[in-house]
């Protein structure tokens, strides 16, 4: 492994970037290509006090235990608009991410930050044997659970039929926001005090479910409304508190259940095999 001890800044220009022993900076900040930069860049596995992405054309993969941060951290930025790939059991970035310009994030295992935002770009779940969540309420046995931050991912594609966890606030309210197209075979799981807005049109099967948060604290129950059109692919169960469907859910021949305990508002059914209410 690398083990710098001051501020590493590792540039290649066209040339690839190839970190199979990891980077452990711990105590310092490491900066991965620039503007120039085009040869891609694999990091198996980071641990630095901050770390700062080129906006060159080039693909990334950080693969392993990636923990990025303390207390104070900046949220860590991939300006880069190739693609971003975040595999391992945690990738944790303290201050919070962003990706708002990279062609595609593949994402297997977690992904987590210590109460602060998630904002990743045209996100893909990938095949693996990793428990797949967006972890916004990290914490450690010496810290006291955090509130939690907001969530926004666009174009999500989960077709792997894995499950995949959102966890926002504990306490103070955080929204989930699924932009563009949304597509899953697999479930779909919400935990927190807040909202969960699908804003544009979904394709879904097996599950989406508003649950309460892993630790068990009661209340933590989000909403959940879909804006867009909601088309079904496959058998489908809706559970939750409260939800709204704006343009109604069309069946496609499948069979829909729903499970709401308090009020859902949809407008009209289209198209389903069979229909069954469990609130």
């Amino acid at each position: 492994a690398i083990v710098p001890l001051v501020n590493t800044e590792l540039l290649s220009g066209s040339g690839p970037i190839n970190l199979a022993g990891g980077i452990n900076n711990q105590s310092m900040a490491v900066t991965l290509g620039d503007a120039n930069q085009t040869g891609n860049i694999f990091v198996k596995g980071i641990q630095a006090l901050q770390l700062d992405i080129g906006a060159g054309a080039f693909d990334i993969e950080l693969n392993g235990f990636n923990f990025i941060g303390s207390f104070g951290t900046p949220v860590t930025r991939f300006l880069n608009t190739g693609n971003l790939s975040l595999v391992g059991t945690s990738s944790m970035f303290f201050g919070g991410v962003e990706a708002p310009n990279v062609a595609n994030t593949f994402v297997a295992g977690c992904v987590a930050t210590n109460g602060k935002d998630i904002s990743l770009a045209n996100v893909t779940i990938l095949e693996s044997n990793l428990q797949n969540s967006f972890d916004t309420r990290f914490t450690q046995t010496f810290q006291p659970a955090v509130g939690g931050g907001n969530i926004s991912i666009s174009n999500l594609k989960n077709n792997k039929s894995q499950s995949v966890d959102f966890d926002i606030g504990n306490g103070t309210p955080n929204t989930i926001t699924l932009s563009g197209t949304t597509e899953s075979t697999g479930e779909l799981i919400f935990r927190g005090v807040g909202n969960v807005n699908v804003a544009g049109d979904a394709t879904l099967a097996n599950a989406v479910r508003a649950k309460n948060l892993l630790t068990g604290e009661a209340g933590t129950t989000p909403s959940l409304a879909f804006d867009g059109n909601v088309t079904l692919t496959g058998a489908m169960e809706f559970e939750g508190i409260t939800a709204t469907f704006a343009n109604g859910i069309e069946g496609a021949g499948n069979d829909l259940t729903i499970d709401f305990t308090q009020t859902t508002t949809v407008d009209g059914f289209a198209n389903v095999a069979n229909f069954t209410s469990k609130g």
